[in-house]
């Protein structure tokens, strides 16, 4: 399904017009300091003035000042001039903050059609081996509640129930927003009275409104006083929202991550997570997790980033409930973060021990499952979470460090032997022969209700064997052929992939994938990361189809490939439609990357008025260039971004040095520029 080349022109569009929504809506900017007594220089003031500013709220833990002005249009113009006085830290626009699941999807069987079975769940199978769910969120071939299945999560829920566990008010806190209940659905996810929920629980969990930067900034400062005051601060917060790249934000994750583990989406842009998501993951201030799809491929919009711990199954089709506890559909890494917060949450409940950020991703990369098609590491993380084995340890280490404290848990954490489990497959295999005959090659029986019972009890052992050793292809198998006799012949495909995963070499999961249309992740999600960086040949293969132009260019944005222009030149030749605007964009804009007027000559002759517009403003504009004033004056000639040029490059008074001597005059203005 291509889908790239129109997800791509959205994304752009989109970008350009929250450019000019931030600068021409935003009426408030917020301001860091160093010291309260700045506001009160004169050189502050005189700004304060310039831009009509009005004090609205100071945030005392950070040092951050907020104001309003009504003359918005000028606002971006502010920070650029603020941020020069002695005193101030960082300026920013206070920002509306959405949440992460924002997915056009025209179906929620989107991609799976080719995997339904004409076998449905119905009324007529008695012998539910998983729960159900209402008729309307029942899927062809797909089990309600698959997300959990995969995970485990429904057997840590009933385990749970059984030795009555339940949701401890304050384990969890939730940044989230009240919009299209994305808060209340992500909660559901945690705690709850559905089986949607991995920790049982009469009511899904509170969440704190966030929808702008200063509400984030608020949210800190509420629970710093909570902390320090009650000494009861949350063991988690989940986060499924996106930051806007704000460096205020940021920080107060940083801040935060002293006293709980911060769990946060990797975002739906199909792209590297921005850098202040990928800054606090990489310094262990927060925990970033992908989404996968029930094929178990990556989801198509899920980011990417070598700091990602984990994946968790999302994608378009995770079963949460709404503001009046009905059944809702839910997705995106919205959906796939809060499954990772609550088999850590979970742990904590078992044992009372408040997991440090480095715990806790030691303990979701210890446990997780290789994923099934990808070679391991990649930029989705270790594997795909998995939530029983955790909490298995959990009541592991509960019962060994019984009276020795949280000392003994926090070693045991620590410790590979904590992790391996005793490999019960052969007696389940053996057992399955008469419980499960069809999986064995003999005629399927009548099922009673006593055979039934057998069923489920047998299944549930074989599912909890295969997760404590999840590289035991036999019991996947088995797994895959009982969900395929149970008509859920994705479930099937899926768990039959985690089978014959650890019979397949990197190399044999590399050349599996170039055969199918998920060679892209070849691109997006290895060559991404550092360990495949040298196979420059992969690139070389796929360079030349135009669908694969939008993923090789992500990658040539990274630092790593700054001196990879021969790629660059052939992504731009490969008939890419959006290709000089990506390059433009996203890849010569970046510092790193070494002048190179070949490159951006090639762009000029694409004749493209938006790669021009990001030439004049965030390339050029750059000072590196300024021993090549031919491209200004052949952009120039375009008329293309006159106004940039002005605004970005004539403004700018090294850039006037340079133009001023070439053309033997004082000041240089557009129409100099423009060929006689």
């Amino acid at each position: 399904m291509r889908l790239s080349g129109v997800f791509i022109m959205l994304f752009f569009t989109s970008i350009n017009s929250e450019a000019k929504t931030s600068t021409s809506l935003s009426r408030n900017v917020l301001i860091q300091v160093d010291s309260e007594k700045v506001i009160s220089l004169p050189d502050f003031k005189r700004l304060k003035e310039k831009y009509f500013l009005t004090q609205k709220h100071f945030y005392p833990s950070m040092k951050v000042f907020s104001f309003s002005s009504t003359r918005s249009e000028k606002i971006q113009d502010l920070c650029s001039e603020i941020v020069k006085l002695s005193g101030v830290i960082n300026c920013e626009l206070d920002l509306k903050i959405k949440p992460q699941n924002d997915l056009s999807c025209p179906s929620p069987n989107k991609g799976l059609n080719s995997l339904i079975s004409l076998k449905q769940l119905t009324e007529e199978n008695v012998c539910e081996l998983v729960p159900s769910a209402p008729n309307e969120h029942k899927q062809k071939g797909l089990s309600p509640y698959w997300a959990q299945e995969y995970t485990g999560a429904d057997l840590v829920r009933e385990k749970l129930k059984a030795s009555k566990y339940e949701y401890s008010p304050g384990l969890v806190g939730i940044w989230d927003t009240r919009a299209e209940s994305h808060g209340v659905k992500v909660g559901n996810l945690i705690s709850g009275p559905n089986n949607s929920s991995l920790i049982p629980g009469t009511e899904t969990p509170p969440f704190s409104d966030l929808d702008s930067t200063s509400d984030y900034l608020g949210a800190y400062e509420i629970l710093a006083v909570k902390c320090a005051l009650e000494k009861n601060c949350p063991a988690y917060i989940n986060n499924s929202m996106i930051w806007r790249r704000s460096k205020l934000i940021e920080q107060v994750v940083s801040n935060i991550s002293n006293r709980s583990v911060f769990i946060t989406a990797a975002d739906n842009d199909s792209e590297l997570v921005d850098d202040q998501k990928r800054n606090s993951a990489r310094e262990d201030k927060a925990i970033l997790v992908g989404s996968l799809s029930p094929t178990g491929f990556a989801s198509d919009f899920t980011s990417f980033a070598p700091e990602l711990t984990v994946s968790a199954p999302s994608d378009y089709h995770i079963l949460s409930y709404d503001n009046d506890n009905k059944p809702s559909k839910f997705g995106g890494t919205s959906g796939a973060a809060p499954q990772v917060t609550a088999a850590l949450a979970a742990f904590t409940l078992v044992t009372g021990y408040k997991l440090s950020t480095t715990e806790a991703k030691r303990i979701l990369e210890k446990t997780a499952i290789k994923f099934p098609y990808y070679p391991t590491p990649n930029s989705l993380g270790v594997g795909m979470l998995n939530s029983y084995k955790i909490a298995e340890i959990a009541f592991r280490l509960k019962e060994k460090c019984k009276d020795k404290g949280s000392t003994c848990i926090s070693s045991e954490v620590g410790r590979d032997e904590s992790y391996v489990f005793k490999d019960i497959s052969t007696k389940l295999l053996n057992e399955s022969s008469n419980i499960f005959p069809e999986c064995h090659g003999k005629k399927e029986l009548s099922i009673s209700k006593s055979m039934c019972d057998k069923r489920i009890k047998l299944f549930k052992e074989i599912r909890q064997a295969a997760f404590l050793n999840s590289e035991n292809s036999e019991l996947w198998k088995l797994v895959s052929c009982v969900n395929k006799t149970n008509g859920m012949n994705i479930n099937a495909d899926f768990f039959n992939a985690l089978g014959m995963r650890s019979k397949k070499t990197d190399d044999a999961l590399f050349s599996d994938l170039s055969k199918t249309k998920e060679s892209r992740h070849l691109l997006k999600y290895f060559m991404s990361h550092p360990k495949w960086r040298a196979h420059g040949e992969w690139v070389e293969m796929y360079i030349k189809d135009p669908y694969n132009s939008n993923e090789i260019i992500k990658m040539l944005s990274l630092p790593e490939f700054a001196d990879k222009s021969e790629w660059v030149e052939q992504a731009l030749n490969s008939g890419y439609k959006l290709s000089a605007v990506l390059v433009s964009s996203s890849v010569l804009s970046k510092p790193y990357v070494k002048a190179d007027p070949k490159i951006v000559e090639l762009i000029l002759s694409k004749n493209d008025s938006i790669a021009d517009y990001y030439l004049a403003k965030d390339v050029l504009s750059d000072e590196k260039w300024l021993k090549y004033p031919e491209l200004i004056e052949k952009l120039a000639a375009k008329k293309t971004a006159n106004k940039e040029i002005e605004e970005y490059i004539l403004s700018n008074s090294k850039w006037q040095k340079v133009l001023s001597q070439r053309y033997g005059i004082d000041k240089v203005s557009l129409h100099d520029l423009m060929p006689k």
